[in-house]
């Protein structure tokens, strides 16, 4: 979080992807976290249409290609 922090003091586009189990998903932070992080202008690729908790035990492979073009979308490079 301390790093979430300070790279939006600096205004360093950021966009997370909470990777969890439908078990950890059940925490009852995680219900708010995502919206706070949102509210502090961080891109958060999570819920429907994003990532979606997975069941316990089962592997899927970590979303690359979404997070990717996310982060594509904030960053503005010149002349591009």
């Amino acid at each position: 979080m301390r790093q979430n922090v300070r790279y939006q003091s600096k205004g360093i586009p950021m966009a997370v992807v909470p990777c969890v189990n439908a078990a950890y998903a059940r925490h009852p932070r995680l219900a708010v976290s995502p919206e706070a992080l949102r509210v502090a202008g961080v891109r958060v690729l999570y819920g429907a249409g994003w990532f979606e908790p997975n069941p316990p035990g089962e592997r899927r492979p970590y979303p690359w290609g979404p997070a990717l073009e996310a982060l594509d979308g904030l960053v503005r490079r010149p002349g591009g």
